[in-house]
Order: structure tokens, then C-alpha cells, then sequence
């Protein structure tokens, strides 16, 4: 199921440490979701262990100032937590942003580019293969 927050913007965390793209249960709500009780995990998060259900949704990013019709958009797994405090709406974690795009960031400017995902192999000139060892990600 696919939905739309239309031109709003959400506040994104980009985590490159947490595994999952993640999100505030009022945004599944608002673009008209339903998260499945079947792809249901437990996560150690902020101190604590939260449930999350994952669906899948066509998620957008745009740069600062950008035009309406200036952005990139693709389909992600997305976990939707049955309740939230951050600050921000949206965690862009290893799955469903980084196996997406090439991203670069910076401390030292205190800012990210983000960039096709093949933009790695055409600036070092190698292809890394992806791992043949994969665990479930939910219980049967």
C-alpha cells in the first residue's frame, strides 16, 4: 500500500548506524497505512525495546529550497512505532535509504549529499558484491 503526505515535509534523523527506516505512528495514519502484523519486530531503541510493524510506502527527499517537482522518490520498507517522543517524525536507516543511495557526509559541514546509489562504483571504479548470507527479518 502506497500513501501520500502530499507537499508536507517531515523532519528525517539519516542514522547511519540503525539498520531500519523508521517512523512516528501518526505519519502511517496521516498517509492512510496500514502497518502489518505479520512483519512485526522488537527493536532496541532509545534506552528501551519498542514494537514496530513495517509496510511498504514510496517515501520522497528533496534538498533544502527545492521546487515542488524537484525531488527523488522510491519504494522502502518502512517500521511504523506504536509510539513516539523524538523530535523527529522519520529515522532513514540502512534499509529502505542507504541500500537506495550513495551517501556522503560530512562533519565538517555539518551536512549530507545524497546521490544515486551507483554513484559509488563510477567514483572508485570497483562494484562491491552484496552479502549471500541473509537471516530472516521476521518470524514465520
Amino acid at each position: 500500500m502506497v500513501g501520500s503526505l502530499g507537499q508536507q515535509k517531515v523532519l528525517a534523523l539519516v542514522d547511519s548506524g540503525g539498520e531500519h527506516t523508521l517512523a512516528a505512528p501518526f505519519l502511517s495514519r496521516t498517509i492512510g497505512v496500514d502497518p502489518d502484523p505479520n512483519r512485526e519486530l522488537s527493536l532496541g531503541i532509545g534506552g528501551g525495546s519498542q514494537l514496530v510493524r513495517f509496510t511498504d510506502v514510496m517515501l520522497r527527499i528533496s534538498p533544502p529550497g527545492a521546487a515542488a517537482d524537484e525531488f527523488e522518490e522510491w519504494q522502502a520498507e518502512v517500521g511504523f512505532f506504536n509510539k513516539w517522543t523524538p523530535p523527529w517524525s522519520v529515522i532513514l536507516g540502512q534499509v529502505g535509504f542507504f541500500d537506495h543511495f550513495t551517501v556522503s557526509m560530512s562533519r565538517y559541514s555539518q551536512a549530507l549529499a545524497v546521490e544515486p546509489f551507483n554513484e559509488f562504483d563510477e567514483r572508485f571504479k570497483i562494484q562491491i558484491r552484496e552479502s549471500e548470507e541473509r537471516r530472516p527479518r521476521f518470524k514465520p
